[in-house]
């Protein structure tokens, strides 16, 4: 209703129905994200949550299950269609991997959503202790019996600045320090010079170095350089994340 923030639940497709769809329904959930591997085999699974929660109420959001990246930037991209809705992170399905992938989109991003929570829904039965009560649920689920929402904190974290995060998304691949300084330049971040003063020009790379390199560099372990003359500049895996997180 207009006026009223949506309800949003963001969780990945594991061998789960009843551990995603209760917690939805609990909390009267408007919009269901599902979060599928792109070679994901639980389509039972998928198609049971689907006809519980509504067609017009879920969206299939496709990323790599083994890609922590592909993972949080999915659920970046629903967060910002999102961010007027009141924004549920359940971290109890699919695999550990995709509880990290959520838990970092979440704290990376307190300027996402109206409000944030992150939940475990806790379970009375799983698979593994009720091996013959498990083979005759259809569609197989490795948990039943939903008890409640555990809310797990959420401990949300700095991130760089707009234009240290401006330099990382420039960066990407990698790129030449001369270049990263003409784009810095054009981009109005370090100050420009003038081709006879040779000083400013000195100047222009120190702005680059202290304001933005050193602290991706130090403090966030983003970015490495190689090379002596003309250097090198690409994103280490740490970068990749962070970029993933705040781009």
């Amino acid at each position: 209703m207009t006026g009223f923030a949506k309800n949003v639940h963001l969780a990945c497709l594991g061998f789960e129905v009843e551990r995603i769809v209760a917690p939805f329904k609990e909390s009267k959930g408007d919009r269901l994200y599902l979060i599928v591997r792109t070679d994901s085999v639980a389509h039972a699974q998928e198609e049971a949550i689907t006809k519980i929660v509504g067609k017009e109420n879920i969206s299939i959001i496709k990323a790599n299950h083994d890609d922590l990246f592909s993972q949080i930037n999915a659920a970046r991209q629903v967060m910002k269609s999102e961010k007027q809705a009141n924004l549920f992170f359940n971290l109890s399905t699919g695999s550990k991997l995709n509880a990290m992938a959520l838990s970092l989109a979440a704290m990376y991003s307190p300027e996402l959503g109206k409000t944030r929570t992150a939940y475990y829904a806790k379970m009375r039965c799983y698979a593994s202790q009720n091996i013959k009560e498990a083979e005759k649920r259809k569609p197989f689920e490795e948990t039943w019996g939903y008890v409640e929402s555990k809310i797990i904190p959420l401990y949300y974290l700095s991130k760089p600045t707009v234009e240290q995060t401006m330099i990382l998304n420039e960066i990407r691949e990698g790129i030449r320090k001369p270049e990263l300084l003409k784009w810095a330049i054009r981009q109005h971040l370090v100050p420009e010079p003038k081709p006879d003063q040779t000083a400013r020009n000195a100047a222009a790379y120190m702005t680059l170095r202290k304001k933005y390199l050193e602290p991706l560099e130090q403090e966030w372990h983003a970015i490495s350089e190689e090379g002596k003359r003309n250097k090198f500049i690409k994103l280490t895996e740490e970068g990749m994340a962070l970029r993933s997180m705040v781009g």
